[in-house]
């Protein structure tokens, strides 16, 4: 099943819910809905409305640094999780994603008696999972968690994909060759936030798969409750009157070392600083440059043949 297939069957099959929350809207829900998009087709970008990859490329390598201050975010002129901000002072959001995948423990010291010699260390999970692909490819403990119980409630916002795991295929040779990525999501936004999670988490897997060595071939995208928001529905029969377009393509400069496994997240402060190795204005969208590039750099990622439909402003639940 693909994005759009999805849409249609939510809406026509799930079964109404009262709001989660207070203030915001009731849902149309369905429990356990699974994506499969062969990246050997095309790249994971829908073409029934137009994503914008900048903010897809931007957020995930605020994530890969270990980074939870959205100063940074804002630095790469991406404002994605501004409704997020706690206030207008504090710019930290808390252990999120970028700290779960780079420092997981990190802020442990809060829980810990005045005098106590505790929290101060972390475990860097992209690290060991990178270090695991390369010595044991066909291992599954390739896997990567977002939610950590103890600071959950410390989270400007509560991991919804929160966790990912990858799996190594070999060719007919019977060698390691193919990389996928299974994601995990505990609540999904179908009309917002799923196709950028899904171009995401399809980024992740070919820049992994460039830094092990291996191709990339499935991402699987596994929600648990995946909805559209009442006030979405009539942007959704909209974008379900389009026709889809042939996926774009995507390629790594095979000359850029992306040196994942040095991105170490160590420096005992929640603000990481700058990753020169994934700047992120290093990638052209259809060959053309997408952000300012200083003399002599190259760009880093390419997507090609992106023809989408118009964008649709979505209402977006906090």
């Amino acid at each position: 099943m693909n994005y759009e297939e999805a849409l249609e069957f939510v809406l026509k099959n799930g079964v109404k819910k009262p709001p989660s929350r207070p203030g915001q809207p009731g849902t149309v829900s369905w429990h356990g809905l699974q994506l499969r998009y062969d990246l050997r087709e095309g790249f994971p970008l829908i073409t029934s409305r137009t994503i914008y990859f900048k903010s897809v490329v931007r957020e995930l390598l605020w994530f890969l640094s270990g980074s939870t201050d959205i100063r940074d975010l804002w630095q790469m002129d991406c404002h994605i999780w501004d409704q997020w901000q706690r206030d207008n002072k504090e710019y930290d959001l808390g252990p999120i994603y970028g700290e779960q995948w780079r420092k997981w423990g990190f802020r442990n010291d809060r829980l810990c008696a005045p005098g106590s010699e505790c929290g101060t260390s972390s475990v860097d999970q992209l690290a060991q999972v990178l270090m695991g692909l390369r010595e044991s490819p066909y291992s599954r403990r390739h896997l990567v968690s977002a939610w950590n119980p103890d600071d959950v409630p410390f989270m400007a916002l509560p991991p919804c994909h929160f966790c990912f795991q990858f799996t190594v295929e070999p060719n007919e040779e019977g060698n390691p060759h193919w990389l996928n990525i299974h994601v995990m999501q505990r609540s999904w936004d179908l009309p917002v936030g799923a196709p950028y999670n899904l171009a995401s988490y399809g980024l992740l897997l070919c820049l992994v798969a460039h830094e092990v060595g291996l191709k990339p071939k499935w991402l699987v995208y596994s929600a648990t409750d995946a909805h559209i928001y009442e006030d979405q529905i009539l942007g959704v029969v909209e974008q379900l009157r389009r026709s889809q377009q042939p996926l774009p393509q995507f390629s790594v400069n095979q000359h850029i070392e992306l040196n994942l496994k040095e991105m170490r997240a160590e420096i005992p402060d929640p603000r990481i600083g700058d990753v020169p190795e994934l700047n992120p204005a290093h990638f052209v969208a259809n060959g053309r440059a997408c952000g300012p590039k200083k003399h002599g750099q190259q760009s880093l990622f390419r997507i090609l043949n992106y023809n989408p439909h118009p964008s649709i402003e979505y209402p977006v639940a906090k």
